[in-house]
């Protein structure tokens, strides 16, 4: 939702024609409920060309206000559309602000944020809320989508807001101060009375302007520490992807491609902290080449050596089979699969990200599954968009079979996906289940979506998380961006359902999830660039 500034013109008598938009701002709901001057319950009882009369019904909060009051209609425009139109008898949950003369209220907003209609008792309200679902209903012959709440909810939800906090809005000079008034136990409890309850006191708890307590939520690694570990022999910077291949000879060893000098390297670290680096000589391959992201595959030929999933700009997927001694690889193209064209692969618009996924064998039939994550980038004046297909790989390293994953199978909210996972087995079914991420979600503050797969490598259902469903219940501002990258760590907590590692601005979260894909709970490690605590 914006904040539009209302542009008025006087006319002949003094008549006050419809509102009309000018500027946008974002404003929250939170602001829509602390800002009103006046929040109250209306039914329209005449209207005219610029005009519309209401009978006040209920009020709320905020000043009194005569019997019937005539307010500005807002005029349909480009950027702004009412949900429906005026019409004699409409019921509606009215925020209403002063003119800038004092003179006159109207509502607020230039999309009709403060005008929310009533249907049976509920409120149609415009904004994502937390765990209320969207429903699409019919207002005037006109079709919008909606989240209703009882209007006992929401009346007792502002109410409270408005007692228990003090509030100095947003300005150009200031980002404005939200002070609670009351302990945090006290507020928090009564956050777990009603789904808008909770929705507005996160959204006072999450804002820019909160100056009340913030818990630690998590330790603070320093900047140095984080590079000793990813970094090791002073190579901050260098390592452009990372895969681990496993212990052996009592260290561990990975799989990693350089950024400067760009090439392709075993990294060895015993358990006493040494590390080496030996560089992988891949044949009759031009060095000069981007290498990009590479997924370990396993040993598809029984024949004692790995396979990995390289991809290389120009190229696209290699398979790359790395000797024994880790020092050379063999390669052949996968991207040029006629059996990927045909899934709907296409060589002018489409190119592979840096995001794949290992899914084992799904089905059982003895070839092994690999997600990627295709970018199509249409041409000029059209938004880039994410595929994700599944390919099967048989023992002799040929793509035998293509699955394009239906774009009706997932959410379009937004199509650009960032980071994919293999999560492991989330809901016990014995098929390896994938986790996405979406860090413009829901006022980018990011999501991710758990994708359960069925043993074709098709979807099954989704799941999503975020700072409105979910489970996700933690303080989280707008632009933290979750999902940025993901990674799957396990069994983290010892109950047999499988983890997931999310980064965003802030810091890594460690996601504790359960059978359904919601989250159980959550644990941070903070940035070390992020200055809140």
């Amino acid at each position: 939702m914006f904040r539009w500034f209302v542009l008025v013109f006087a006319l002949g008598l003094g008549v006050v024609p419809a509102r009309a938009s000018v500027e946008a701002v974002y404003i929250g709901l939170h602001e829509l409920c602390l800002e009103a001057d006046a929040i109250v319950v209306g039914r329209i009882v005449a209207l005219e060309d610029e005009e519309f009369e209401v009978e006040i019904t209920r009020r709320i909060a905020g000043v009194t206000l005569p019997g019937r009051v005539k307010l500005g209609r807002f005029e349909d425009w480009t950027c702004g559309q009412r949900w429906a139109p005026y019409a004699l008898g409409q019921e509606l949950l009215l925020f209403l602000e002063r003119s800038p003369d004092g003179k006159r209220l109207d509502p607020i907003g230039g999309t009709c944020e403060g005008e929310m209609p009533l249907i049976g008792g509920k409120v149609g309200c415009p904004y994502l809320l937390h765990d209320v679902p969207t429903v699409r209903v019919t207002l005037e012959r006109r079709e919008v989508a909606l989240r209703l709440v009882p209007l006992a909810e929401f009346e007792e939800a502002i109410r409270f807001v408005r007692e228990r906090f003090e509030y100095l809005p947003w300005n150009e000079r200031s980002p404005g101060s939200i002070v609670p008034l009351w302990p945090m136990e006290e507020i928090e409890a009564f956050g777990r009375s009603s789904k808008i309850a909770w929705h507005l006191i996160d959204e006072l708890y999450s804002s820019e302007s909160w100056k009340g307590p913030v818990p630690d939520d998590g330790p603070q690694l320093t900047q140095e520490s984080i590079e000793r570990v990813m970094f090791p022999e002073g190579r901050s910077g260098a390592v452009r992807h990372l895969t681990c291949i496993g212990e052996r000879d009592g260290g561990v060893e990975a799989l990693a491609t350089l950024r400067d000098p760009n090439r392709l390297v075993l990294v060895r670290q015993t358990r006493a902290g040494a590390t080496s680096f030996t560089p992988v000589q891949i044949e009759s391959f031009n060095g000069t080449r981007y290498l990009g992201a590479c997924e370990l595959l396993g040993d598809l030929d029984s024949d004692g050596e790995l396979e990995f999933a390289l991809n290389v700009d120009e190229v696209g997927l290699m398979l790359l089979s790395l000797e024994n001694d880790g020092t050379s690889a063999r390669w052949r193209e996968l991207a040029r699969s006629q059996t990927l064209r045909e899934a709907g692969f296409k060589s002018g618009t489409d190119s592979f990200s840096d995001e794949m996924a290992s899914l084992g064998d799904l089905d059982g039939d003895g070839t092994f599954e690999l997600a990627v994550m295709v970018k199509r980038s249409p041409g000029a004046g059209q938004s880039a968009t994410s595929l994700t297909f599944v390919l099967s790989i048989d023992r002799t390293g040929a793509v035998v079979r293509v699955l394009r994953w239906n774009d009706r199978t997932l959410p379009d909210d937004d199509p650009l996906w960032l980071s994919l996972a293999a999560v492991g087995d989330v809901d016990g079914d014995g098929v390896t289940d994938v986790a996405l991420g979406n860090s413009a979600g829901d006022r980018m503050r990011g999501a991710v979506w758990i994708v359960f797969l069925q043993r074709d490598g098709s979807v099954r259902a989704t799941r999503k998380f975020s700072s409105l469903t979910g489970g996700f219940r933690q303080r989280f501002i707008d632009s933290e961006s979750l999902g940025q990258d993901l990674a799957a760590p396990g069994d983290v907590d010892g109950d047999s359902i499988p983890d997931l590692l999310a980064s965003s601005e802030s810091g890594l979260w460690t996601l504790l999830l359960a059978r359904d894909g919601s989250v159980r709970s959550v644990r941070r490690l903070r940035n070390p660039a992020d200055p809140e605590p």
